[in-house]
């Protein structure tokens, strides 16, 4: 989560220096806030996913650069997950949808 939630200050400029993915909790309401500390490049891809396993979820798919305006077009402010990192990068045909819980 962003600092003023749980910690006194966040740690997100030094985490993103790793090439692993990132995961923001309920931080819909600061995308800007989080992206802006990011140190990725822009074409990094990134997704908000609104309400995560609910009837109701939706998947927003950009980049770095554009899913904050992405979400806001989509009316997402709350209950939602930021994602960045390849591992959503849909261009990644190494990827398969699981079947676990089909």
């Amino acid at each position: 989560r962003p600092a003023g939630k749980t910690l006194e200050r966040d740690e997100i400029p030094e985490l993103s220096t790793h090439t692993a993915t990132l995961v923001f909790f309920l931080g819909a309401d600061r995308i800007d806030e989080i992206i802006a500390k990011l140190r990725r490049p822009p074409s990094t891809p990134a997704a908000v996913i609104y309400h995560a396993s609910w009837p109701d979820e939706k998947v927003i798919r950009g980049s770095i650069c554009d899913i904050a305006e992405k979400a806001r077009a989509a009316g997402i402010t709350r209950s939602a997950l930021l994602v960045v990192g390849g591992v959503i990068d849909p261009a990644d045909a190494g990827h398969r949808r699981s079947v676990l819980y089909s």
